[in-house]
């Protein structure tokens, strides 16, 4: 049985032009002025939408999150299919849009996918049902490339990881001993980018 742990705050439901300091723990949230410089956003609190957004949490919390969705537990096996499938318009007309994921494929495996954002917040939720993978990418910076090269970086690093475990004797071994190659490459590849800013003192 998967088990979740959530970490729950009581919802601040607000005029969202109020402002507010934010939750206690929670990074500052910046946004990008010009290439190579940074400011501080305005006070910002999402949970005004809670019903389909607005939510904060950590990148592991995200991808523990997914790791879930992967497997009957938090949500039974119908829940998960219904969710899984991309619905189409009423003229059949087909589309990406599952219920609360994006429904994708690369031409090699099926991707389930949701980005999301506000004021410094850059986020991008990937789930590979098949592989049992799940990427999360997060930042506080606004319009950070959480969705473009950075996650393609990463997803080659884990899909050549989980190619090399395949190859291996043991297929059905975890892929963790071949990471840390993988990671040596994004971690390169982050080297001297602007994904995030880093917290303001107070």
């Amino acid at each position: 049985m998967t088990r979740v742990e959530v970490v729950h705050r009581s919802p601040r439901i607000r005029n969202c032009d109020e402002p507010s300091d934010g939750p206690p723990g929670c990074t500052a949230f910046y946004l990008a002025v010009k290439d190579g410089v940074f400011e501080p956003g305005p006070p910002f609190d999402p949970s005004h939408k809670l019903p389909g957004a607005g939510y904060l949490a950590t990148a592991g919390d995200l991808a523990r999150f997914g790791a879930a969705l992967l497997h009957p537990g938090l949500l039974g096996e119908t829940s998960r299919e219904e969710m899984f499938r991309a619905v189409p318009l009423l003229d059949g007309t087909p589309t990406e849009f599952a219920l609360g994921l994006r429904r994708g494929h690369d031409g090699k495996r099926v991707i389930l996918h949701q980005p999301g954002g506000g004021i410094g917040i850059s986020c991008w939720l990937f789930l590979y049902p098949e592989e049992k993978l799940v990427i999360a990418v997060m930042s506080n910076l606004s319009t950070a490339p959480v969705g473009g090269p950075v996650y393609t970086e990463i997803e080659a690093a884990f899909l050549e990881a989980i190619g090399r475990r395949n190859m291996s004797c043991c297929p059905g071994e975890s892929a963790v001993r071949f990471w840390p190659a993988g990671m040596d490459r994004v971690s390169r590849f982050l080297s001297g980018r602007s994904l995030a800013c880093p917290e303001s003192s107070p």
